[in-house]
């Protein structure tokens, strides 16, 4: 009998551990992604353009591999007034259209009110508009405005360890005043958050930025650098240069016709882009007193 009642004990125990870990939610993951407005279609009368919102949600995984979670309904706020709500399909993703009722920069908030299963931090993102009476330009962010120490980016929760190049944050302040910047990164999409949060502790101008997605993208840095570049320019017709610092990056530019500028300071760029030694060397040509 004492036996029998140690194992209904043990029973008891483990049906109120179960019970308890199937009623808590699961930690899950909101990315929200920035977008651009571009300059509007004059075949559309100079109306300016509707955008897709895109966000993704995902269980919180180990290592920044994070499982995609399906028929969740994510909500989307504008500027903190409600907009519209869809539910994630088979990749987490959810989209709804936005059309902007002007022309200006807006905050795109995501988040999670309606699940039974999961719980989320609300993420923001950024609907840059695009002047179109400023030139345009790409600029990459690992070793071009970042001098990136990898180790601190992927284990830490903060990347206390990467430091920006010299002068990049001023000069990058300077150029939005002559130019739309748009930053297009090789960094996986999962690193989002981390990023924003570095851009922000290091006082770069609020811009948009456009990620990987390892599952979604091509492996290949300089296949998605090319394919990541064209789209911009199919939506955006005054992109005219690409700053970055791997030869691939002079590829992706090059190839989509855009001058190439490659910071390095000694060796060789590939035929047809300018080497630049650093950020002064940049402004040089690209803000004339």
């Amino acid at each position: 009998m004492r036996l029998k009642n140690i194992a209904l004990s043990f029973a008891f125990v483990f049906f109120c551990v179960v019970s308890v870990c199937a009623s808590t939610p699961k930690q899950g993951l909101i990315t929200a992604y920035d977008v651009y407005i571009p300059p509007a279609d004059p075949a559309t009368k100079g109306s300016i353009p509707e955008v897709i919102l895109k966000a993704k949600f995902e269980r919180e995984g180990i290592l920044n591999i994070n499982p995609d979670v399906k028929k969740e309904v994510l909500s989307f706020y504008i500027d903190g007034k409600f907009h519209s709500e869809a539910k994630t399909i088979e990749d987490g993703f959810a989209k709804v259209i936005f059309q902007p009722p002007e022309r200006k920069n807006y905050v795109l908030t995501v988040k999670l009110e309606k699940s039974k299963k999961y719980k989320a931090k609300e993420e923001s993102g950024l609907i840059y508009a695009i002047d179109p009476s400023k030139p345009t330009i790409i600029v990459d962010i690992d070793n071009t405005v970042s001098i990136t120490k990898e180790s601190s980016l992927i284990f830490n929760d903060f990347d206390k360890k990467s430091k920006p190049l010299k002068d990049a944050v001023k000069i990058v302040r300077e150029l939005t005043d002559h130019y739309n910047l748009i930053f297009i990164t090789a960094r996986e999409d999962a690193f989002l958050q981390k990023t924003r949060s570095w851009m922000k502790a290091w006082d770069f101008p609020l811009l948009p930025i456009f990620y990987a997605d390892y599952g979604q993208t091509p492996l290949s840095q300089l296949k998605f650098k090319t394919e990541a570049v064209a789209k911009v320019k199919r939506d955006i017709k005054n992109v005219f240069l690409g700053i970055g610092d791997k030869d691939h990056d002079a590829k992706a530019y090059l190839k989509n016709g855009l001058k190439a500028y490659i910071i390095r300071e000694k060796g060789k760029v590939p035929e047809g882009a300018i080497m630049m030694r650093d950020w002064q060397e940049i402004r040089k040509e690209l803000i004339k007193e």
